[in-house]
């Protein structure tokens, strides 16, 4: 089959060479038919050149398309074949992670960030491979380090975000330690990415502050994790105070938890502040001012329900992972903590109004009814973690559970 897969191989080159649009079709029968591993050390040779030919060139699309045949090649090549070519595909691929320096047009912009992501996805995908196989795990954390620097810095850029998030998902998943030297950084900007980004973003940042305490070393891992669930727990009650102020009497807990700044819309300094001294004579100014307003003050609705849903994900992610490695430590679940907080949610019917709201700055109650939907589902989405989570540990939270969620999910029906 050598012979054949050889030509293939050739067909492939030549069709993506014409085309890069035409990869993924060559990615289907490169899958299909498994030709890396059937192939020659020699055709090997040839191929791995031109792919880094490809890489090199001047031609964004041929560069991507490069990047996606090598991440492909990396994971059907052998032991012996990653060995002899580890160094210089590692080196094709971090030369393109360099930032955007000289792109003049917002075209020139998208085409080098898919590039920079391309060359990212490739390299995680040899660092995935190489977790097998200690020796090439061991001379690619240079590379790695590398990697994850340049991965932290694009957590900077609207363009590269997403793509960023879920590589370093990857990486902390296959290296964890490779994360350590970069605790502070992504401390400080995943959060906001989590509570302020668009919704992929989000997602992304919320599943890797979940994972991120495991690239600390196993004594700390404990402490940190429940670090992160306080801060989100904290963050969760702050917004609350100023969502929920005008319909209860009292705040969750009667200690200060740790907790994430809010969002910038969600402060009470997002609201216009009364215009005093508009004269009764102009109408339409007032008018104006009073549309500004009403225009802020459901900006700031809006960021709060926002950031009461974006804890409850962090913590859905946070308390069931997608997958959870085999060695994995059990993380604690405080049960009390979860279990409480969202009991309080449900339990803020806005039936009876509060004299004297929590907070001066909580919405009024003719607000705070309006958004009482939307926070009642993000409190089931957090019981629901937490139970599934627990599993029976959530039943000596029972009393406590069971009558909140019944009442709410009775008025669904």
């Amino acid at each position: 089959m050598a012979p054949a897969a050889s030509s293939l191989l050739a067909t492939i080159l030549r069709d993506v060479d014409a085309n890069p649009a035409n990869v993924q079709g060559a990615l289907a029968v490169l899958r299909g038919r498994t030709l890396i591993a059937v192939v020659d050390t020699q055709t090997l040779d040839a191929w791995s050149s031109r792919l880094q030919a490809l890489l090199r060139g001047p031609v964004p699309e041929a560069r991507v398309a490069a990047a996606a045949l090598l991440s492909e090649t990396v994971q059907q090549c052998t032991q012996f074949e990653f060995a002899r070519h580890r160094e210089q595909w590692a080196a094709a691929l971090l030369h393109l992670l360099q930032p955007i320096s000289e792109a003049t047009s917002e075209a020139a912009i998208a085409a080098a960030t898919s590039v920079r992501l391309a060359a990212a996805e490739a390299l995680a995908h040899m660092v995935t491979v190489s977790a097998g196989w200690p020796g090439e795990r061991r001379e690619l954390s240079g590379a790695v380090s590398r990697l994850a620097t340049a991965l932290v810095s694009m957590l900077g850029e609207a363009t590269t975000q997403h793509g960023a998030l879920l590589v370093l998902s990857r990486l902390c998943a296959a290296v964890p330690h490779s994360l350590r030297a970069h605790r502070d950084k992504l401390g400080a900007a995943l959060p906001s990415i989590a509570l302020e980004a668009g919704a992929p973003a989000a997602r992304a940042a919320a599943a890797l502050m979940g994972v991120l305490p495991s690239c600390l070393p196993v004594a700390a891992v404990e402490e940190a994790w429940l670090l992160h669930v306080q801060r989100l727990v904290g963050t969760m009650h702050r917004a609350l105070a100023l969502l929920l102020g005008a319909v209860v009497s009292a705040p969750p807990v009667r200690y200060e938890l740790p907790a994430y700044a809010l969002p910038a819309e969600a402060q009470a300094s997002a609201v216009v502040a009364p215009s005093f001294g508009v004269p009764t004579t102009a109408p339409s100014v007032a008018a104006q001012h009073s549309a500004r307003t009403s225009a802020a003050a459901q900006r700031r609705r809006s960021a709060l329900v926002r950031c009461v849903s974006r804890c409850a994900l962090a913590l859905h992610c946070g308390l069931c992972p997608p997958s959870t490695p085999a060695d994995a430590l059990p993380m604690p679940v405080p049960l009390e903590l979860l279990v409480s907080t969202a009991a309080y949610i449900l339990d803020a019917d806005g039936l009876v109004p509060v004299r004297v709201p929590v907070t001066e700055a909580a919405l009024p109650l003719a607000e705070a009814l309006l958004v009482l939907p939307e926070v009642h589902l993000a409190a089931l989405q957090l019981l629901h973690s937490t139970v599934a989570c627990a599993q029976r540990h959530a039943l000596g939270h029972v009393s406590t559970i069971a009558p909140v969620s019944a009442v709410n999910c009775s008025d669904c029906l």
